[in-house]
């Protein structure tokens, strides 16, 4: 009887048969080898040693306009860098791109000339987009938004083209608004010493509608009472009655007024007569610029045009 031992041998040596034979010319293949494949090559990166944005590196950033943060690097990639601020529990981090990161330990590397756009260390942990306007012994003279600072090279940093063109930007907007503040302010001021047009001897009686000095400016208002020394008390458009002074009233008008080109006058709020409180209420100061039959075109001191009939203003003397 066969055994399964005797089986598998007589088996094995069919298959064994079907082989080449091995000879001295003719060496068997070696066995076969599994092969590992190699595992996926590492993300590039930038070798730490040369790269200046790399982790634990301190650095000043703008996420975006003029808006500057300093901070440690937490990590670095191709494209954008995350940078770390604060500790435990104030921790925050802000991923920036590469090119809006900027080393500043060791402050501005090359010096900088009049008009450069910097970033400047204003104050502890404070950085504010600026411009060189002068450069001293040791030191810049420069222009912020905001204010003109004295610093020292370790306090300023060279932004991107990009960030400086930004910063020219802001700087020159601040200008401008700085510029118009001060011709309204002047326009305010040469309309405020004018007092408005009263006809000769008027004198206010009870129940006339005027325009009253107050609080908010001018507004309408009525006369309630006269007292015997003249004194008149008005009451104003939604305030008490109030007494006060001729210097401080008009009569409201009610015909064309006759206005000249230049001329400063008190034009009725647009929102009138619906308005019933606070500024709304108010005749705000105008410069005539144009008279063309009853209507005139006016500005105010914001450099706002309107054009308005003439019955409607109140000129200014």
């Amino acid at each position: 009887m066969m055994t399964f031992s005797h089986r598998a041998a007589r088996w094995l040596g069919a298959v064994t048969s079907l082989l080449p034979a091995c000879t001295e010319t003719q060496p068997c293949p070696p066995p076969a080898v599994p092969v590992t494949p190699p595992p996926p090559p590492a993300p590039s990166a930038r070798p730490a040693s040369n790269d200046p944005l790399a982790p634990s590196t301190f650095v000043v950033a703008s996420p975006y306009g003029t808006y500057f943060i300093e901070g440690k690097i937490e990590s670095a990639g191709e494209l954008d860098v995350t940078i770390a601020r604060g500790t435990g529990e104030r921790k925050s981090t802000d991923e920036v791109p590469r090119a809006r990161v900027w080393p500043a330990a060791k402050g501005l590397a090359a010096a900088a000339k009049t008009g450069d756009a910097l970033v400047c260390r204003t104050r502890a942990g404070s950085w504010e987009g600026c411009v060189v306007t002068a450069v001293g012994q040791g030191y810049y003279t420069l222009e912020t938004e905001h204010d003109t600072v004295r610093l020292e090279a370790q306090s300023l940093v060279a932004p991107s083209p990009a960030v400086q063109g930004d910063i020219h930007a802001a700087i020159d907007r601040r200008k401008a608004d700085a510029a118009a503040n001060d011709r309204a302010r002047a326009f305010e001021a040469d309309a405020k010493m004018l007092r408005p047009r009263v006809p000769a001897k008027w004198k206010p009686a009870v129940g006339d509608e005027v325009l009253a000095f107050g609080f908010w400016g001018w507004v309408p208002g009525k006369i309630t009472a006269v007292a015997a020394s003249g004194a008149p008390t008005v009451q104003r458009d939604g305030d008490p009655p109030e007494e006060t002074t001729l210097d401080q009233l008009a009569p409201m008008p009610t015909q064309p007024q006759k206005v000249d080109p230049g001329q400063f006058v008190l034009v009725r709020n647009r929102h009138a007569p619906d308005a019933t409180a606070g500024w709304d209420r108010v005749w705000h100061y105008y410069r005539a610029t144009a008279v063309n039959g009853t209507q005139l075109d006016v500005v105010d001191a914001s450099g706002a045009t309107r054009t308005v009939d003439s019955k409607d203003v109140l000129p200014l003397e």
